[in-house]
């Protein structure tokens, strides 16, 4: 069982919970405004209901408001690179909330579900070149660029060559994590 997680900023508490399929419809109006490649909604509720543990969103406590979504699936894309590793395949924060923790806070909700659960190594994600700020994020949050799995002319969509490039980050879990 996930307990809720509350983290303040800015004078704000967001509550960090596993996503119901109710939140569906709100969690794919960020991910249509937030990401470059668009999923269905009835992509949203399969996922949710082969990995609901592993599919947070985060709550602005008293509101109710979604603002952010994370959602990761095993045995998905880098199982044979990384065995043992969870991918991260959504992860989306509205745009009005973007650098006040939430991202942060759902980071850290994920990692610490999996290592309550045991058996895992850690968390992989990928990432368009050229979205240097979310690089950023992860290599500030001690993701390491797998330079092998990384790889050009990977997303169809893209105008220049860094839309279409591919860098693959991975984070295990013998990395301290107290400072994500």
């Amino acid at each position: 069982m996930i307990a809720v997680l509350k983290i303040l900023n800015r004078n704000v508490t967001y509550d960090i919970v596993l996503a119901t399929r109710e939140d569906i419809p709100s969690i794919r109006d960020i991910d249509t405004h937030s990401l470059v490649s668009r999923v269905s909604e009835e992509w949203l509720h399969e996922r949710h209901d082969q990995y609901k543990d592993r599919f947070f969103i985060a709550k602005q406590h008293g509101t109710g408001d979604i603002v952010g979504y994370l959602t990761a699936a095993h045995h998905l894309y880098y199982c044979d690179h990384l065995p043992g590793y969870v991918y991260i395949s959504r992860f989306a924060i509205r745009e009005d909330y973007r650098r006040r923790k939430v991202g942060t806070a759902l980071l850290i909700a994920l990692i610490e579900h999996l290592k309550g659960i045991g058996g895992y190594k850690g968390v992989v994600a990928d990432v368009r070149k050229s979205n240097a700020v979310s690089l950023r994020f992860f290599e500030s949050r001690f993701f390491i660029r797998h330079e092998v799995l990384s790889c050009q002319e990977w997303y169809q969509r893209g105008e220049l060559p860094e839309d279409r490039h591919k860098i693959v980050l991975y984070h295990p879990f013998w990395v301290e994590d107290g400072n994500l």
